[in-house]
């Protein structure tokens, strides 16, 4: 019971925290963000984020699973922080409900469906180790060919430069694979030596990732190990698996150094990455999404899946600069996340079911994860997962690489249950080897 109601201040907190910023941060400085304050809607936001919270504490208290990291991540950078944007902007109601029926029905497939039947294979470590070495060997091979080493650098202040440069000379299916290689193969080596106390691999698998960020520009992949090294500390080294209140301390401390950074430094860069751009950006662009496709026709998969058999409504125009010219006056990618993108997509039915399709991707993620340490299943996974807030179901499950995580995951698995058949079969063997040995002897 302590543990509940430590947890649920912790969340209170924490939503306080976002409310406090957004009056005296994201609101005065950033103007496209309006405040319309509604004593009403503030008191049903607390209300909600705390019955949510309980929820997700009774039913997902330790974390057995890697889902349940992902409804962590959704909890705490999604549907808190859409919570606190209804209440700052008195947004509408309904949307609101939809992103919290969306979470339940997500949770509701994990906590209470079965784990589906997979199969696993004999070579799963052959394949592993070919699959993970052919694209790492792709990956560094197509940017030190196409100028990697010439642009790279470490400093923060140069990404976007540098970001340029791997746009413009990338080649073929990096977008997907240096992604993958980023967020599943990097993570899936760092976690697994750091689980099994391999230093010299984990230094080298780190540098590997430093280098992805020094060629590339792209600043989550010089953010990703710091992160693998977090949930490896606080799930092995100090052995808590209640990671639910650690969300809660962690996005306590990052908004409020941000938010100090600038009211005693007048630093606005951090502030701006660590709690406009994580926390309200994506929840303002779900709103806007909703407001967008209450008067336009929904897209129905038309500019992506069923191309083939449905015609955009939008002909040739991009979607997402049609949306950003409407409402900002500037053309550039507003990417929203799985409940914004899926009611574009087909509108309230979509919303619905898309949820049902994360929900049962969640649980073939838990599937194939069973016989992977957590630690291992959460760091592989964390990642491609975040992209959750700001994309699409289906670009996540592709470009952010969370099926291919699941893939490599599976392929460990396999790797484990052999190594583990290959135990009992020694153990077997020396058991049998004792009786006959003493058979004899009393036959002796």
């Amino acid at each position: 019971m302590n543990k509940i109601i430590t947890t649920s201040l912790l969340v209170l907190l924490f939503k306080f925290c976002l409310d406090f910023t957004y009056v005296n941060f994201v609101n005065p400085v950033y103007g496209g963000f309006a405040l319309n304050l509604t004593n009403e809607k503030l008191i049903e936001s607390y209300i909600l984020t705390l019955l949510l919270s309980l929820l997700i504490t009774v039913w997902f208290p330790k974390l057995k699973m890697p889902s349940y990291s992902v409804i962590y991540i959704l909890f705490f950078i999604l549907i808190t922080p859409m919570l606190s944007y209804y209440a700052m902007a008195d947004m509408p109601r309904k949307f609101i409900y939809m992103a919290l029926l969306s979470l339940l029905i997500v949770m509701f497939i994990v906590k209470f469906s079965k784990n589906i039947k997979v199969f696993y294979i004999l070579e799963g470590r052959t394949v592993l180790i070919a699959v993970l070495s052919l694209i790492t060997l792709y990956v560094f091979a197509n940017l030190i060919i196409n100028g990697g080493f010439t642009r790279l650098s470490f400093n923060l202040a140069d990404v976007y430069e540098v970001r340029d440069g791997y746009v413009e000379s990338k080649g073929f299916l990096m977008g997907y694979f240096l992604t993958w290689q980023a967020y599943s193969v990097n993570t899936l080596l760092l976690a697994y030596f750091l689980y099994n106390k391999k230093r010299n691999p984990v230094i080298i698998v780190t540098i590997a990732q430093l280098l992805l960020f020094g060629m590339s520009g792209f600043k989550s992949y010089l953010y990703a190990p710091f992160l693998i090294f977090g949930i490896h500390f606080i799930l092995n080294r100090i052995k808590v698996n209640r990671l639910f209140p650690y969300f809660a301390i962690g996005s306590i401390f990052i908004i409020m150094i941000s938010y100090a950074l600038f009211h005693y430094n007048g630093d606005i860069l951090t502030p701006s990455i660590f709690i406009r751009r994580l926390f309200f950006v994506p929840a303002q662009l779900h709103f806007i999404y909703y407001d967008f496709f209450q008067e336009n026709p929904f897209i129905m998969l038309s500019n992506s899946l069923l191309s083939f058999a449905i015609d955009n409504p939008y002909g040739e125009a991009n979607i997402l600069h049609l949306i950003s010219n409407t409402y900002f006056g500037k053309e550039f990618g507003v990417n929203v996340g799985y409940i914004g993108n899926a009611y574009a997509n087909f509108g309230f039915f979509g919303v619905i079911l898309f949820s049902v399709f994360l929900g049962y991707t969640l649980k073939l993620l838990d599937s194939v994860s069973v016989r992977v340490p957590v630690s291992v299943s959460v760091s592989v996974i964390i990642i491609p997962a975040m992209a959750f807030v700001n994309s699409g179901f289906f670009t996540v499950l592709m470009t952010h690489g969370f099926l291919f995580s699941c893939i490599a995951l599976w392929l460990l698995s396999s790797t484990l249950k052999a190594q583990d058949k290959q135990a009992l079969s020694i153990e077997d063997s020396y058991r049998t080897g004792r009786t006959i040995q003493k058979l004899t002897a009393n036959q002796i």
